[in-house]
Formats: C-alpha cells, structure tokens, sequence
C-alpha cells in the first residue's frame, strides 16, 4: 500500500521535476552528459533572493527551500518560469505536486526518486496510462492520499516524550548558632571604658582614680 502511495506522489512531483529536464532539447546526448559533468554544481540560493514571481510559483516550496539542493532547486526555478505561462487549471495542478514533494520524508523522497527512475525505464504507453490514472483521480482522493503520508510520516517520527522533571529534594539546614562578639571569640579581652568625666579631653589621661566601694577587696598589688 506505501508503495502504491510513493508512486503516485512520484509520478506527481517528480515528473513535475524531471520534465524540466526532458522538455529541453536533447541533440547528441553524448557531448551533453560530457558537458554537464563538467558544469559546476549550482549553489543553493536564498528564498529572499528568488524574484516575486519565482515565490507566487514556488509557493508551497517556501517552508523546505532551505533543505534543498542547489541542482534540485535550479530544477525547481526552471519550472516557476513555465508556472507564470500556464493556465490557472494547470498552475493549481503544479501546486499540488509540490505539496505532495512537500510532505515526504527524506526517506520517502529517495524512494519516490527511484520508483520514478524505474518509471521512466517504463515504455511510454504504460507511463502515459498510470499518469493518466493518477490526473483522473478527484481531488478528495488526491488529498486524502497526501493525508495518510503525512500520517505515515509523522507516526514514523513521533514527537518524543519527555521524561518527568522532579524538583530537587529539600534538605533542612539547622540554624547556624548564634556567635558571640567575634573579638570575644578570638579570645580578646573585653574593652572596659572609663566612666564619663574621668578622662582628660585636652591629655587623654585619668584625672582622679575612683574610690573603691565599701568593703571592696583591694587588689593583690595595693595590699600590704
């Protein structure tokens, strides 16, 4: 059923790129697969840099440009300038190519590529008859067709699920004990200042020592 699938999208947008190719005019194809193996690879381009009509005509390409090629693109450009000279029947029919290109997969793409290189190994009466079958088919049927690819696809990639983030734990911290006066700790000795009016302001000395208190224990230097 997949393959069935691939080959219809194959016929749909690859014939839409490959008859840039096999609408040019062909002459001796020897001295022209010599010329084109020494053409240099076009680089891929920019969607900003492609011209207001390129973007109209390539429109459902906007979304992967970035993802393709230089040759695939110049592929692509040369059938936007086909688009501007098509009929409005045929401009939505190229439109709906490049959607069905659109919603493949890299995968799908390479085996899309394939079957339609088999196709082209294909007598050309059968080729016009399966072509002629895919063109006949109604829209609805072209669009659910292009629905369960994109259902293909994405159950082929599924968004991963992301692990549960648990909150890191919570340890309770004891209060830290309160510290005495940190001059105290150091094991300083306690600054003792004198009362108020027993000191010089102009010396910076004592004026008087105090009297001792009653029954006061003298000290140890002052006894007899």
């Amino acid at each position: 059923m997949t393959q069935g699938w691939l080959s219809a999208l194959a016929l749909a947008a690859f014939a839409l790129a490959g008859s840039a190719w096999a609408q040019a005019p062909q002459g001796n194809k020897a001295p022209a697969r010599a010329e084109h193996a020494r053409r240099p690879v076009p680089p891929p381009v920019a969607w900003a840099e492609l011209s207001p009509a390129e973007k109209a005509a390539l429109q459902p390409l906007e979304s992967k440009w970035h993802t393709i090629d230089g040759p695939q693109q110049r592929k692509w450009r040369i059938i936007a300038h086909r688009y501007a000279k098509a009929s409005p029947v045929e401009q939505q029919r190229m439109h709906e190519r490049m959607q069905a290109w659109v919603i493949l997969t890299p995968e799908q793409r390479r085996l899309a590529r394939e079957n339609y290189q088999a196709m082209r190994r294909v007598d050309p009466s059968t080729r016009v008859q399966r072509w002629s079958s895919y063109e006949q088919l109604p829209p609805e049927k072209r669009i659910q067709m292009h629905a369960l690819v994109e259902q293909q696809r994405k159950n082929a990639h599924p968004a991963g699920k992301r692990p549960l983030q648990l909150p890191p734990p919570v340890v309770a911290v004891p209060p830290a004990p309160a510290t005495a006066d940190p001059a105290l700790a150091a094991g300083a000795r306690p600054r003792i200042l004198p009362a108020p009016g027993l000191i010089d302001r102009n010396t910076l000395l004592p004026t008087a020592l105090p009297e001792p208190a009653a029954g006061a224990v003298p000290p140890a230097s002052q006894r007899n």
